[in-house]
């Protein structure tokens, strides 16, 4: 084997990747800017207990010696053995998959630092206000394109602001001001400016647009997601709506958007953006509410204020899914959405120095819902299923969606505030139905 295609030759390939994109970085001065730059040092402790799991042997096989490398993977359970797990040899790029198990054992001891020091907390060193960041900020992205090009300039403009800004009171308040010095700096009429959640802690993205053009023909968007339906429900076409798809959270939300007439007996409607992107692994969706349901995900108290837990019967610890407030006036109101984003695709404790050590581990959650299905007896199980259904997060989602439309003051507004919550609602009453049904079955 050369040394292109070795684990050595896999890990030096993989290093000088990071270091042209870390280096093409610094060079983008002018439409981007590294905040936080920090140099770890491995800690001699860490480099020795990861050598320590690599183990090997030598075995006699068919008149010649074979030697066998590995490591030794700690179980959840520090009363048992750790386990083994062979290095590759076989398969595709073996080298790859290798290089990945020597990743992942190497890169634990940097969960906290990675938890630790996300963008949201490392720029209000280089900007200590959010007021700071916007001044900074407000016209880095602007569209490239001359005044004289267009007689009346743009009708519309709108800014958006890619950021995981909530992570704690501190940050989320910061990101607060910035939004609001950002609205400030862009006051002409049409314009916009929206910030969204990313999963990338680690990474501010603005984008600018400036609509040059008037469009007077915008009902096209209503004829084409007419369309759309019309061909999505008619079953003589024969072209199921997951195959107009490609990302695996619009395939899944294809087959809720099927399922939701038969069992709400409704009219075939699209579901909100935000609802589709928690769609991205289906089963873990789908195993949230079971959780809830079963008592396994709950809102608890820790220092009086309110945060969302998961704990496994018979264990100690509970990993948090959403933090407790640090406010004095605690927390307004659950966030529904982020909660299900944390414990589905993040999967891992959000406080502060816990890292991501403490993960979900969904071979556990699966077969805890199954014991205690068997254990509760199907009519039981089903009870509970109903029950977070009627009085449960169900309730609560479409309490919070009226609320929110009774607080909106322009009539012609109104109906369309909330209806991300509706659609969340209508659809884990769907999974929970589906669980009641799969249990009857």
């Amino acid at each position: 084997m050369c040394i292109r295609d070795s684990l050595y030759g896999a890990a030096v390939s993989s290093l000088n990747n990071v270091l042209v994109n870390h280096e093409a970085d610094k060079r983008l001065g002018r439409v981007s800017e590294l905040i936080g730059e920090h140099e770890y040092q491995a800690r001699q402790e860490f480099v020795n207990g990861a050598l320590a799991r690599i183990v090997w042997a030598a075995e006699p096989r068919d008149d010649r010696l074979v030697v066998a490398c590995g490591v030794m993977n700690p179980t959840d359970n520090p009363d048992q053995p750790a386990r083994y797990a062979p290095f590759k040899r076989d398969g595709v790029r073996p080298e790859q998959q290798n290089l990945s198990t020597i990743l992942r054992m190497t890169e634990q001891p940097f969960y906290n630092l990675q938890q630790e020091r996300p963008l949201a907390r490392e720029i209000a060193k280089a900007y200590n206000t959010g007021t700071d960041l916007a001044n900074a900020v407000h016209d880095k992205a602007e569209p490239l394109y001359l005044d004289s090009s267009t007689p009346f300039g743009p009708q519309v403009t709108a800014c958006y602001v890619r950021v995981h800004s909530n992570v704690d009171d501190m940050t989320t308040e910061y990101f607060t001001d910035f939004d609001r010095q950002m609205h400030a700096k862009k006051p002409m009429k049409g314009s916009s400016l929206t910030m969204v959640d990313s999963e990338d802690k680690h990474k501010m993205t603005i984008v600018r647009s400036d609509d040059l053009v008037p469009s007077t023909d915008f009902a096209m968007w209503y004829a084409c997601r007419k369309a759309y339906i019309s061909q999505v429900t008619d079953t003589t076409r024969g072209v199921p709506a997951a195959e107009l798809h490609i990302f695996p959270a619009e395939i899944n939300a294809c087959y809720y958007e099927a399922e939701m007439p038969r069992m709400l007996q409704r009219e075939y409607k699209t579901l909100h953006p935000e609802v589709v992107a928690l769609l991205e692994d289906r089963e873990r969706f789908e195993m949230f509410f079971r959780a809830k349901a079963l008592g396994f995900i709950s809102r608890e108290l820790e220092r009086g204020q309110p945060f969302w837990g998961y704990r496994l019967p018979g264990s100690r610890d509970v990993l948090h899914i959403t933090v407790p407030s640090e406010r004095l006036e605690g927390r307004e109101r659950d966030d529904f959405f982020q909660i299900i984003h944390n414990f589905v695709l993040v999967g891992y404790d959000q406080r502060a120095g816990h890292g991501s050590g403490i993960r979900v581990d969904w071979g556990k959650l699966r077969e805890a819902i199954l014991a205690a299905q068997r254990e509760l007896t199907p009519a039981a199980a089903s009870r509970k299923y109903r029950d977070e259904i009627n009085k449960g997060i169900v309730k609560q989602m479409r309490d919070e969606a009226k609320l929110l439309q009774d607080r909106e003051p322009d009539e012609n507004r109104r109906p369309l505030v909330g209806q991300e919550l509706y659609d969340l609602a209508d659809l884990s009453e769907v999974v929970l139905t589906r669980a009641v049904e799969s249990l009857r079955n």
